[in-house]
């Protein structure tokens, strides 16, 4: 998403200084006022996105309520903000990745276990393969013989 912005709003990071929680602000006051920040940028023209973090730790305890048996891997394509990462992350979450770019704000920024990373973009680029080997992400999919093949070669220790 070229010209958007991604932020998520956190008490902790965002407000150290004015314990949110104490004054009990409310959602709409924290977007008001993310809001009246963004007119002040620059580029106005661009899109930006706020999102309550909240939502998505009570969607993750809905999904392992309703299959607790089934690790979720989140599509970091969606949405690759480092807070929803890092959180997902601290719930036990594995990720679907379809680039280098993801792999690498996984494993270099986050710090993610390789073994929960799929590289699930099924025609990857020979450096992405080399990446993923030499970092460890042995998951993988595939739609031909011929990507494969590619595999095999590149990272045949790959799964």
């Amino acid at each position: 998403m070229n010209g958007m912005w991604r932020m998520s709003v956190s008490a902790d990071t965002r407000w150290k200084d004015e314990s949110v929680y104490a004054r009990r602000v409310t959602k709409r006051t924290v977007i008001q006022k993310q809001i009246h920040e963004q007119r002040k940028r620059e580029d106005l023209d661009d899109g930006f996105m706020l999102f309550d973090i909240g939502d998505v730790f009570l969607k993750y305890v809905k999904w392992r309520n309703a299959m607790p048996r089934v690790t979720p891997f989140y599509a970091v394509k969606c949405n690759p903000d480092v807070n929803v990462l890092r959180l997902l992350y601290a719930l036990n979450c594995g990720f679907d990745c379809a680039s280098k770019g993801e792999l690498k704000l996984l494993r270099e920024t986050i710090g993610v276990h390789p073994e929960r990373i799929i590289n699930a973009n099924t025609w990857k680029q020979c450096s992405h393969l080399e990446y993923a080997r030499d970092h460890g992400v042995k998951m993988m999919t595939f739609d031909c013989e011929e990507e494969l093949d590619k595999v095999k070669k590149i990272h045949p220790e790959a799964e």
